[in-house]
């Protein structure tokens, strides 16, 4: 019960208890965002951005909780027919997991790796360019993070939890992914440029 009390204030839960109608939606892949809650009925979520009154409905399948002034209003619910095998707590690790990746995991190796990849697929022209960011960043998504790799300044207890590594990982890769794709395009549009211009002179 400690564990699982730890677990929801490192999420951020505890920010979202507000004395007002500001409510905090959380996803499971680590975003959050504010919002105002008007239901939640089974697996559709009805809300409005904050500041807004237009309401929509949405498929609750990306959300996990939505934090208010009276408490947590959960999203996520275990069924296995549709896949979601993990508890609610399970579930609380591996999202807490992609939150600690996206704020404590660097690697501008691979960044810096991108651009010039990016930028050596200018040869092939602006079709066949692609080519090379897109197989960098399919490249770098395969790749699995070493445990003892994993950095996180708040959750050391957790790094020998599977559901919270698991999660880790996946935010690794989420963010390799885009930051190498971002990185490589960049370099291949450059070069495009460069190459255009040496070529009207």
């Amino acid at each position: 019960m400690i564990r699982w009390i730890l677990i929801l204030i490192t999420l951020g839960f505890a920010g979202a208890f507000q004395m007002n109608a500001q409510d905090t939606l959380f996803y499971l892949n680590g975003k959050k965002k504010l919002i105002q809650l008007e239901k939640n009925e089974g697996r559709f979520i009805t809300y409005s951005k904050w500041g807004k009154d237009k309401f929509k409905t949405k498929k609750n399948g990306r959300f996990f909780a939505v934090g208010t002034d009276t408490g947590m209003v959960y999203c996520y619910f275990q069924d296995t027919i549709y896949g979601d095998d993990f508890t609610v707590e399970q579930m609380a690790i591996h999202v807490k997991g992609i939150q600690d990746a996206r704020e404590f995991y660097k690697n501008k190796k691979m960044m810096v790796v991108a651009v010039p990849v990016g930028a050596a697929s200018g040869f092939l022209g602006f079709f066949w360019g692609w080519s090379g960011p897109l197989l960098y960043t399919l490249g770098v998504g395969v790749l699995e993070l070493p445990k003892d790799k994993i950095k996180t300044e708040r959750n050391k207890h957790l790094l020998d939890d599977d559901f919270y590594v698991e999660g880790y990982r996946r935010g690794v890769t989420d963010k390799n992914v885009k930051n190498a794709f971002i990185s490589s395009s960049i370099g291949f549009i450059s070069s495009l440029f460069v190459y255009q211009a040496i070529n009207k002179e």
